[in-house]
Formats: structure tokens, sequence, C-alpha cells
């Protein structure tokens, strides 16, 4: 019995650091439910699109600079 208690009494620490951890992923869901790794994808595609948005306003820029230029 002693035995018992000795094992457990050593395993507590290990087994409260997996329930916080537990409890920490869980509440950094937020209140959308979405995981970290969702919401990273979500920020991954805004980025994409901005990038995008920013090629294209340099496009034009550079045809009308090269309009300007040839005139």
């Amino acid at each position: 019995m002693d035995k018992l208690i000795e094992i457990l009494i050593s395993w507590f620490p290990m087994l409260l650091l997996v329930a916080v951890w537990i409890y920490f992923t869980r509440q950094m869901r937020g209140k959308s439910g979405k995981s970290l790794q969702e919401l990273h994808l979500e920020l991954v595609e805004e980025q994409r699109r901005h990038n995008a948005s920013l090629e294209a306003l340099l496009a034009r820029m550079d045809e009308r600079l090269a309009a300007i230029v040839k005139s």
C-alpha cells in the first residue's frame, strides 16, 4: 500500500502539468471554437489575398510609369 501511495505522489506533478496543459489549450480556442491551426490558416490566407492585391497595384503602377516614360 505504501508503494502505491509513493507512486501516486511521484506522478502527481506530471499529471498536474498535463491537466494544466489541457486546460490552457482549451482556453486558447477562444469563443469561436476554432483551433490555433485554423486561426493560423485564416491569417495566412488573409496575407495571401493582401499580397495579391499589392502585386496587382504594383503592376498597374509599373504600366503607368512605363507609359509616362515612353511619352
